[in-house]
């Protein structure tokens, strides 16, 4: 399974290559809190609204699937500082080679901005399309359900209607 973001926020001097490795490290498999880690963990394992997964089981699942954010540099250092024109070109030449070292068999698109950016690809997977984690009124158990109905599904989704 690949998770798709858009992109990190941060101070310039903050940017290095392995920037979401730690990230993804630090907050999902090393016990550190995030809100963004825990919704979409709440999103594959289908818990109810109240509670949330245990450091074991957010750190299980992160360990089994991959991340990539679509945009490889920070648009900014805080979010909602859109890509640049420049970045999302450079993005879509990045992701085919992605998908071929990964060769997921589905992947979940988190944003709509993101999925009306991404081109169109081939590479066989089931695509579910969420609205961010962060978007206002973003509810886990609504998405959380799609999700795990696209992966029973095995059809390919590139929607993000109720």
């Amino acid at each position: 399974m690949l998770i798709l973001g858009e992109s990190h926020y941060d101070l310039p001097e903050r940017e290095v290559p392995e920037y979401t490795c730690k990230w993804v490290r630090d907050y999902a498999e090393h016990g550190k809190t995030n809100r963004f880690f825990t919704v979409v963990t709440k999103l594959f394992l289908g818990l109810p609204n109240g509670s949330s997964p245990s450091s074991d089981e957010r750190s299980a699942f992160w360990q089994r699937v991959a991340f990539h954010n679509y945009i490889q540099s920070f648009p900014g250092e805080r979010a909602r500082l859109r890509p640049t024109a420049a970045m999302w070109a450079d993005a879509a030449r990045c992701l085919p080679r992605v998908l071929e070292r990964l060769e997921p068999e589905f992947v979940l698109v988190l944003g709509k901005a993101l999925n009306e950016h991404l081109p169109v690809w081939t590479c066989g997977a089931i695509v579910c399309v969420t609205p961010h984690p962060s978007s206002f009124g973003f509810r886990h158990t609504q998405w959380g359900a799609r999700v795990r109905e696209s992966l029973r599904s095995r059809t390919s989704r590139r929607d993000i209607g109720p």
